[in-house]
């Protein structure tokens, strides 16, 4: 059956790098497959939400933020 799960790139400041940042590439963890692409979608905002102030709450600067609901073949969760 198809689904869709949640991939991200995300990238924030870091000083200590040459071009002055860190980018980090992930899957939802734990991984949940979403049987269409809107209950996807709603997911990502609110995990890209959540992401975003837990970083600035950290005082860590995100320069780039992407998340994508990419159709996956698997058992569906939700």
């Amino acid at each position: 059956m198809k689904a869709f799960a949640i991939f991200a790139v995300l990238c924030f400041e870091n000083t200590q790098s040459d071009i002055g940042m860190s980018c980090v590439n992930f899957w939802e963890d734990p991984m949940v497959y979403y049987k269409n692409e809107k209950k996807c979608l709603d997911a990502s905002t609110k995990k890209g939400n959540k992401i975003e102030i837990e970083f600035e709450l950290q005082n860590i600067k995100i320069k780039d933020f992407i998340m994508w609901c990419i159709p996956v073949t698997k058992k569906v969760d939700l």
